[in-house]
């Protein structure tokens, strides 16, 4: 196990649960922009692999968490300073799946979602997921179909089923009926 100053090695299956979107005050803290602030890995003495992009990643535990509106304020160890916690803007927060707690029979991470087929409610393909974007107040999975995208937001009523097996997500919409159509 790496130590907190260390950057050791990445998980091996590792799981986003969240992005830093800005520092937060003078001593170091960062606002997070989590996937899922229930999980139980958002708690102090986690520790947590934030690797910004293009740069290598390394571990660091999480001191303390708080929520504050859409975002939880968070301080990693070795983080003292505004500056310190402005370089890490943008970082991806993960764990190791081993780390995670056992999910219910009708559950499913999202990161498990890229690459599945998703239908609507009459069965017509979209296309495939291909990405997981964090946006403001929303997160929206990308469905990629011959070179065109579409952002289909993830939000409650607007998935019915999701076939793990199949690796098949339907919507509970049909979306050729335009006033029900939660894309446009």
């Amino acid at each position: 196990m790496p130590g907190p100053d260390g950057p050791g090695n990445p998980p091996i299956r590792p799981v986003a649960l969240g992005v830093i979107v800005r520092a937060q005050g003078l001593k170091g803290e960062v606002a997070i922009r989590t996937f899922n602030g229930e999980s139980q890995c958002w708690a102090p003495g986690e520790r947590f692999w934030v690797a910004v992009p293009g740069q290598p990643g390394r571990w660091r535990w999480l001191d303390g968490i708080r929520p504050q509106g859409r975002v939880a304020i968070g301080r990693f160890d070795g983080l003292a300073t505004r500056e310190e916690a402005e370089a890490l803007v943008g970082a991806e927060l993960a764990v190791d799946r081993s780390h995670l707690p056992p999910l219910d029979e009708d559950e499913v991470y999202l990161a498990d979602m890229m690459g599945w087929v998703v239908v609507d409610r009459s069965g017509r393909a979209l296309g495939r997921i291909v990405e997981l974007v964090v946006a403001g107040k929303k997160d929206f999975l990308v469905v990629e179909e011959g070179g065109r995208r579409e952002l289909v937001p993830v939000e409650p009523g607007l998935f019915g089923s999701a076939d793990t097996a199949g690796r098949r997500l339907t919507l509970a919409v049909d979306l050729e009926t335009t006033d029900e159509n939660p894309l446009e």
